[in-house]
């Protein structure tokens, strides 16, 4: 069983859920998407298009607050080493057009099997810059640095990243990406939000349409639309949110300017009883 919906699939839940009569085919949804220079030609009825375009709308304004879990792409950069003439690559481009932002602490050289021990330091390029001012300076190694390069085109998507030294071989770089869920254009286009999570979506999306049928029910239908967000946000939000304090076993202790530390049993020791 698919774990994603079609974006037809969608549209016509909250279709059927208000009343009206669904998108038949693929093929006519496709008629009710308006196009870059505001263009619609249409055999839908005037509901139809409205839910094809407001589900465009939400499906990208409730991504960017879905930063969970299900929102992160893994990905891997093969490096190359110095050609038969000495030269370089540095400089690398990773899965253009669905790159929003690097996840910090994600990077590692997984090269033969290598472990968390090799994580990579993401930083900025304006801190490379003040760091190495001149190419000729940039030493050539394992690289332990990774910086993201601003796009200087407004056109373009990719992503560039440069990786510090310079690779000397073929190393395996992992990294996670937070996913640019991109403009629907199809009926056959997926949903971003996994199966279960979908509802939320659903709901807004009759909320927006019950506003435009005027028939005064729609802040009925907020209610469940933003309690289903909410619960959407608090359920996928992962192990990684839900994880334990750790008890490092020492506590800070001081008075005045004066702070030391001693070792700490939580088992034994009273709250309070300072030495």
């Amino acid at each position: 069983m698919a774990t994603r919906s079609t974006a037809r699939a969608i549209v016509n839940k909250a279709l059927v859920g208000l009343g009206f009569i669904p998108i038949a085919t693929d093929a006519l949804y496709a008629t009710g998407i308006i196009d870059h220079f505001g263009n619609l030609t249409s055999s839908l009825d005037k509901y139809q298009q409205q839910a094809v375009v407001f589900f465009d709308i939400f499906h990208q304004a409730l991504s960017m607050v879905m930063n969970k879990p299900f929102m992160y792409r893994r990905f891997r950069i093969q490096t190359v080493g110095p050609d038969a003439n000495g030269n370089t690559t540095p400089i690398y481009t990773i899965q253009q057009t669905i790159i929003e932002g690097l996840r910090p602490n994600s990077f590692f050289n997984v090269t033969n099997g290598a472990g968390p021990g090799n994580m990579l330091t993401v930083t900025t390029y304006e801190e490379y810059n003040r760091m190495w001012a001149r190419p000729d300076m940039v030493p050539i190694g394992t690289p332990y640095i990774l910086v993201p390069i601003p796009t200087d085109q407004i056109n373009d998507d990719s992503c560039q990243i440069r990786l510090c030294p310079t690779p000397d071989q073929v190393y395996t770089i992992e990294g996670q990406c937070r996913f640019v869920v991109p403009t629907i254009k199809a009926g056959t286009d997926l949903c971003a939000f996994p199966y279960r999570y979908e509802h939320a979506l659903i709901m807004k999306l009759i909320e927006v349409m019950e506003g435009r049928v005027n028939e005064g029910r729609e802040s009925i239908v907020r209610e469940y639309a933003e309690q289903f967000v909410a619960e959407v946000l608090r359920d996928s939000a992962g192990a990684d949110e839900e994880i334990d304090r750790v008890d490092v076993g020492f506590r800070l202790y001081g008075r005045g300017n004066r702070i030391s530390t001693r070792d700490y049993n939580p088992s034994t020791d009273v709250p309070g009883a300072y030495p």
